[in-house]
């Protein structure tokens, strides 16, 4: 997947262009994932600014470990406008056979959200994922949202190669000796999607 130039749908951007490392870098944490400019971003985090340092991130993605169903779901994402499905793949690649599945709070996904989840089980994403129904401990199916393609356990068909955007990551804080400026990073990340959120739900 890695190799070839394509689009998942009209809005989403291409897959190579992702692989740029002179424009995208990407932090991989245990559970928090944030893509961002690796050139723009140094200046701002230099001087503690998270608000310029959020103007340079291009997507959020938050996972939690779901016991019930022993998947990663997706607790909250961010991005901007054409980067929300490489959010998602990024989500995929770290969950391998576990799994990726969405949110199980009703009111907590958005319609934004749902074409993504859509569009990986039955538009052009769907040849990057398989999917497999959600069961309940009773043996029923899940039935947490009303929608099926959101009861639905989704694997990706191949590695989603980030390797060249992880290689810009590490460079930019190679000598970041007592990690200060990674969790200035973080904490930019996780402001920005705590802000985000809020404007959402409440």
């Amino acid at each position: 997947m890695s190799k070839r130039h394509v689009k998942l749908f009209e809005a989403w951007k291409s897959i190579d262009e992702f692989k740029n490392p002179m424009g995208l870098a990407l932090h991989k944490g245990e559970k928090m994932f944030i893509l961002y400019d690796p050139h723009n971003i140094q200046e701002p985090m230099k001087n503690w600014d998270h608000e310029e340092m959020a103007e340079n991130i291009f997507g959020v993605i938050e996972l939690r470990w779901n016991e019930k169903h022993e998947a990663f779901e997706v607790k909250s994402v961010w991005a901007q406008k054409g980067y929300g499905p490489v959010m998602y793949l990024v989500a995929l690649d770290h969950a391998e056979e576990k799994g990726l599945i969405s949110t199980r709070q009703r009111g907590n996904i958005t319609p934004e959200a749902k074409k993504i989840w859509k569009e990986f089980h039955e538009g052009k994403g769907k040849e990057y994922v398989k999917t497999k129904f959600l069961v309940n401990e009773d043996g029923g199916l899940s039935e947490d949202h009303k929608e099926d393609y959101l009861n639905k356990r989704y694997l990706i068909e191949e590695p989603y190669d980030t390797r060249e955007i992880e290689r810009s990551h590490e460079k930019l804080f190679k000598y970041d000796k007592y990690g200060e400026m990674i969790n200035t990073l973080i904490e930019a990340g996780d402001s920005l999607l705590r802000g985000e959120m809020e404007k959402i739900y409440w």
